[in-house]
């Protein structure tokens, strides 16, 4: 499924469990919409996610949920 976002903040991407490695984060506020899109057309070699285990796992750095 795709999404469309609007209507949100850009901030710093810094603290514990930041979900990239980029150097900012999307912040969803009371004015957020996040709607099904109609199109599919998001390319799926752009992203490297952790794997779940990986996560819970003691040795891992918590610092970022998306890999390199």
């Amino acid at each position: 499924m795709v999404f469309t976002i609007s209507s949100f903040d850009v901030a710093s991407n810094n603290g514990s469990y930041r979900p990239s490695r980029n150097e900012y984060k999307l912040n969803f506020t009371i004015n957020t919409k996040v709607k099904l899109s109609k199109t599919v057309l998001v390319p799926t070699n752009v992203y490297s996610f952790i794997p779940t285990p990986d996560v819970f796992n003691e040795s891992y750095d918590n610092n970022y949920l998306v890999g390199k």
